[in-house]
């Protein structure tokens, strides 16, 4: 293929990989080495839970979470079986439903 051939898109992209090519690995080291005094200490300190906090008051927060996460999964279990019920006592008017759904999800993007 003659130079004639190439769209300027390939020549710019072919001349980039190039100099990547020859300034890549030799960019990438000398920005580690730039970069290396900026990078964070090693920790000297260990973060740990305390023993005693596992018995405290918190563990009453962590249960009643789970009891309000149950509560939602519940009541997620009871609008979906509404929904399933409605769509097969109503299949015509569920197809409708979400044939102009899509018409305008269509028609908006």
């Amino acid at each position: 293929m003659t130079n004639e051939n190439i769209s300027p898109a390939v020549a710019s992209l072919r001349k980039e990989q190039s100099v990547q090519r020859v300034t890549g690995k030799d960019a990438l080291q000398e920005g580690l080495e730039d970069t290396f005094p900026a990078s964070d200490p090693v920790s000297m300190t260990i973060s740990t839970i305390p023993a005693d906090r596992a018995h405290s008051h918190e563990s009453d927060d962590w249960g009643s979470a789970r009891r309000a996460g149950a509560s939602i999964s519940a009541d997620l279990n009871r609008v979906g079986a509404d929904i399933r019920k409605t769509i097969s006592d109503n299949p015509l008017t569920a197809v409708g439903i979400v044939a102009a759904l899509a018409f305008v999800w269509g028609a908006t993007r």
